[in-house]
């Protein structure tokens, strides 16, 4: 049953916040809320575990200091987390005013957008912007302890360089490095996605937050499957899960991504796939830290296979080497004669990591080659959804024409 109703108005006597709706109840009542003073929407939290009672709660009063000091850090990083706005006392229970976020979440993202068919090249750049967040908050020395995909909250913003902006939620549970938890009895997470730490019942540590967003996130990411599922799909209960995943865990027996999704992951950088093998190491000593699997990920981009959709059979030419656009080689894949293209009509080419993809014209073939109707002179860098196209750009008559993505 839940702590408060839709409607009702909480008047803390510095806060006044109006629950519109419930969200969940785990360690603490959720709501979507309005602070009534600023007319924003927040996310309204309260804490049936941690009470003003210092009978009951001996640590409470260190609690709301240690609250308010991750807040305080936080707030250095507003475009990287989700801020704890203010705390109040209310009835003898502990809340938090928190903002809310906007985008999608992670786990949505997954289920959705980023499928099994979509292109690397988003999850890419997630996968950078993840690893700043998590980065950023390393450096304030906060252990956020329970992260997780539904902890991420993505929003396509296509003038950013890399094209999202994504911040991390939910610090009520984070530690500071190097200061033990103020709770007893407290080893939090979220089944899946638990370090070996938890597991050990030893305290979280940052290299904790890299085996679960640089190991198993990332792994997810790329290769369009959590790397325990097969693990984990026939199992009868939790319990039996997590003895299944410590298992795994302990004896190194987590599958590489080369072996769940080798397509998929013949194109991630092999430096980027070394630092995620490296994350998912059972001792916290030897997996990199967030700080390096970013810069790996900066450093390095995905290796693409050049594909062309269309032309008169409507099949797709893969290219994963430079090739030549040709008549011989329109007779031999497409099984059919294409009169316009010349013996010798123009070269595809990738760039040295295969990141990028060209296209080269011969100047004196027998008619123009085009991109969406416009002729081509000299190499061009071919992008998604661009039409190739072999004819006259005068005339607007087209021989061949292929769209062209990258898988």
């Amino acid at each position: 049953m839940d702590l408060y109703t839709v409607g009702q108005i909480i008047n803390s006597g510095v806060y006044q916040i109006r629950v519109d709706e419930p969200l969940s109840q785990n360690i603490a009542y959720s709501y979507k809320a309005t602070n009534l003073q600023t007319g924003d929407t927040v996310l309204f939290k309260s804490y049936g575990d941690t009470v003003p009672n210092l009978e009951l709660c001996p640590w409470f009063n260190d609690f709301v200091t240690h609250q308010t000091d991750i807040s305080k850090r936080l707030s250095t990083i507003p475009d990287q987390a989700i801020q704890i706005l203010g705390h109040f006392n209310h009835q003898g229970t502990y809340h938090q005013i928190i903002q809310w976020a906007h985008g999608c979440s992670l786990d949505r993202l997954l289920e959705k957008e980023f499928n099994k068919a979509t292109s690397l090249e988003k999850h890419l750049h997630l996968a950078k912007v993840m690893m700043f967040s998590l980065r950023k908050v390393h450096e304030l020395g906060i252990i956020h302890r329970d992260q997780k995909p539904a902890n991420f909250f993505a929003e396509e913003r296509p003038e950013l360089l890399m094209k999202y902006k994504v911040m991390m939620a939910d610090f009520d549970m984070s530690l500071i490095n190097g200061r033990p938890s103020l709770k007893p009895n407290d080893h939090v997470g979220t089944f899946g996605y638990f370090s070996p730490e938890y597991y050990r019942g030893k305290p979280a540590v940052q290299a904790s937050d890299v085996f679960t967003v640089g190991g198993l996130m990332l792994y997810e990411l790329f290769a369009g499957v959590h790397p325990l599922e097969a693990l984990t799909q026939n199992i009868e209960s939790e319990t039996e899960g997590h003895i299944l995943i410590k298992r795994a865990i302990e004896a190194r027996r987590i599958p590489k991504m080369d072996e769940v999704a080798p397509q998929r992951a013949a194109q991630v950088p092999a430096q980027v796939l070394e630092l995620i093998n490296l994350a998912l190491d059972p001792e916290p000593a030897r997996r990199p830290t967030a700080a390096d699997i970013h810069s790996a990920l900066i450093t390095n981009r995905l290796v693409k296979t050049l594909v062309l959709k269309g032309g008169p059979a409507g099949l797709k030419w893969r290219m994963k080497e430079v090739s030549s656009l040709s008549r011989s080689m329109c007779e031999r894949f497409f099984g059919t004669a294409v009169g316009a293209v010349s013996s010798d009509q123009g070269r595809f080419d990738p760039s040295e990591d295969r990141a990028e993809w060209y296209y080269t014209h011969r100047e004196g073939a027998l008619n123009a080659s085009m991109l969406n109707g416009k002729a081509i002179h000299g190499r061009v860098t071919l992008e998604p959804g661009m039409k190739l196209q072999v004819g006259n750009p005068d005339s607007g008559n087209i021989a061949l024409e292929m769209e062209v993505s990258f898988e």
